[in-house]
């Protein structure tokens, strides 16, 4: 799991973000799951890490 946003907040996942992953200098970084709230101080949005999952996602693709 990643964390994203930024601490002082208004940069973060919002509501109807899914189609919006995190990028990492323009390659794919994770998938994005869930936030505590949109965008607020101190609380950052979850992600999946991709590195993390690719491995039996590619297997199961590749099936």
């Amino acid at each position: 799991m990643v964390c994203a946003g930024h601490t002082s907040g208004g940069v973060d996942t919002c509501q109807d973000d899914s189609d919006r992953p995190p990028l990492t200098g323009g390659v794919l970084a994770g998938i994005t799951s869930w936030s505590r709230s949109r965008a607020a101080p101190g609380h950052p949005g979850f992600h999946t890490r991709l590195t993390t999952v690719s491995g039996p996602v590619t297997a199961h693709v590749g099936s």
